[in-house]
């Protein structure tokens, strides 16, 4: 379970193209008790030893000020991989498909 505060909850949900110029999403990292070996950073980028999710709220329902927060299941089908991102950023899985072949 994971439990966002209302107001930043709100700034990602709309509309593509009405509310906003691009889409907006939310990464959720899982950090460990134990920092030790969570992740390092190398001149080919940034390598993390956990899970990270990519919640999509762009249609979701604002929660508004009656809630100071929301809480959330993480989406376990939305681990955050190379494919998915790649998908996410070119929005279409075979061209992502391409991409990484590459």
């Amino acid at each position: 379970m994971y439990e966002i505060k209302s107001g930043a909850h709100d700034v990602l949900c709309g509309s593509m193209g009405v509310d906003f110029d691009i889409r907006r999403y939310l990464v959720v990292v899982v950090v460990p008790e134990r920092l030790h070996g969570y992740g390092a950073m190398t001149d080919q980028g940034l390598a993390l030893s956990h899970e990270a999710y990519l919640i999509d709220l762009m249609s979701s329902q604002p929660v508004g000020q009656e809630q100071s927060s929301k809480s959330m299941t993480l989406p376990t089908a939305q681990l955050l991989t190379p494919n998915l991102l790649s998908e996410v950023l070119l929005e279409d899985s075979e061209r992502a498909c391409e991409w990484l072949s590459m």
